[in-house]
């Protein structure tokens, strides 16, 4: 018994230094990085052909991972940064060298573990965004409209797609969605079923995500991530909806502003109507008080010709005539 023991701790020893050895290898040769845990339907896309992807199988530039519906594949570089590839997710190695890591999340979910260091840098690339990571834990999930990045601990740099634009430092414990157009249209408090996936996806035994070959607990991790799916579609749709709520808001501030000054416009109209009025009154009033000046200048007048006709009839004669 105590030999088997003996051998079996020998096993592993000798498996545990060849790994170190193939890491250490990485750093110099064309390698990018290894596979150390694969479950469940992953292949390896490589020049158009799909291979089968086992432990211990070296990736190289361009390399792509594919994993199915039970699907799970951890990959780690030569500086012992992991690369966790979740069920339904597309990822790959781009560049592996003693300045940077490059890699890119096409589909799907990743998470990735990436100890500090101050001459190397750390890059995921998805189709809205680039991060850069010097030491931190972190997920991506992302497809072609936008992209999920939930930080554990440390922190991550979002850039624009092609790198040249510094967007955003993103935080320990937050969540933050980005668009399309790379800007970010949501950051929130981390969730706990995205914490829950950082944290087993970085389980000392990757062969944790083993467990989905049980039938039931496939059957509710499939329910599980057509859960999350159907939820980051309403994420998705609610975004839309508050965009097109945002939208019509503006339309309808618009229109309230102008309705505004329309009624203000019409206000002026209305003053200006008064003082109309006022000035048509007074006009009225004086033209009144003209004809009756002219009725009494009449009578005046009628008043003078008959006196003047009396005077002319006892033979007075006024002056002028």
């Amino acid at each position: 018994m105590k030999k088997l023991v003996s051998l079996i701790c020998l096993i592993f020893i000798m498996a545990a230094c060849n790994q170190s050895a193939t890491l250490q290898s990485l750093a110099g040769g064309n390698e990018q990085a290894i596979i150390v845990s694969v479950s469940g339907d992953v292949v390896v896309i490589r020049a158009d052909a799909a291979i089968k992807a086992e432990e211990g199988m070296l990736l190289f530039e361009h390399d792509l991972i594919k994993t199915g519906i039970n699907g799970f594949a951890q990959v780690r570089f030569f500086n012992n940064a992991t690369m966790s590839a979740g069920n339904q997710s597309t990822v790959g190695v781009t560049r592996a060298n003693q300045n940077d890591i490059v890699t890119r999340v096409i589909t799907g979910s990743a998470v990735f573990k990436v100890e500090k260091v101050l001459n190397e840098e750390f890059i995921v690339q998805t189709a809205t965004n680039q991060f850069r990571v010097r030491g931190t834990e972190f997920l991506v999930r992302s497809n072609a409209d936008q992209t999920i990045l939930a930080i554990l601990s440390g922190s991550v740099e979002a850039f624009s797609a092609d790198g040249r634009q510094s967007l955003q430092l993103a935080e320990a414990g937050r969540e933050v969605t980005f668009a399309l157009n790379g800007l970010a249209v949501s950051s929130n408090e981390l969730s706990v079923i995205n914490r829950v996936m950082i944290e087993n996806f970085n389980l000392p035994d990757p062969n944790f995500f083993g467990i989905y070959h049980n039938p039931e607990v496939a059957e509710l991790h499939t329910s599980l991530n057509r859960l999350v799916g159907e939820l980051d579609e309403a994420v998705a749709q609610s975004y839309t909806i508050q965009s097109e709520l945002a939208q019509l808001t503006a339309m309808y501030n618009r229109e309230r502003q102008m309705v505004a000054n329309l009624q203000s416009e019409l206000n002026v109209i209305r003053q200006t109507q008064a003082q109309l009025a006022a000035l048509q009154q007074s006009v009225n009033e004086q033209h009144a008080r003209n004809l009756i000046l002219e009725q009494l200048l009449n009578n005046e007048r009628a008043l003078v010709d008959r006196y003047r006709i009396i005077l002319e009839e006892q033979g007075i004669v006024l002056p002028g005539n």
